[in-house]
């Protein structure tokens, strides 16, 4: 998911491919949940919350992100 504006929320879940959630700008949440492969989460705009959870935490990277809040595996990105 690369360079999209969202109006409502961004989910990404429950993915066993590699993911890649880069350069958006969403008005709600971006969720980033239970993904089983590597999930890299840079340079998003989050008017709401940034939630991560239930990832393979070995393989979640991220950063330069902008939210109200981040939350779980994404709270430093």
């Amino acid at each position: 998911v690369y360079g999209n504006s969202v109006s409502g929320n961004l989910q990404v879940t429950s993915n066993s491919a590699a993911t890649q959630v880069d350069i958006n700008t969403v008005n709600g949440n971006l969720q980033i949940q239970n993904n089983s492969a590597s999930a890299a989460v840079f340079s998003n705009t989050a008017k709401g919350n940034l939630q991560c959870s239930g990832n393979n935490s070995s393989l979640i990277s991220g950063g330069g992100n902008k939210a109200a809040q981040k939350q779980g595996q994404c709270a430093s990105f």
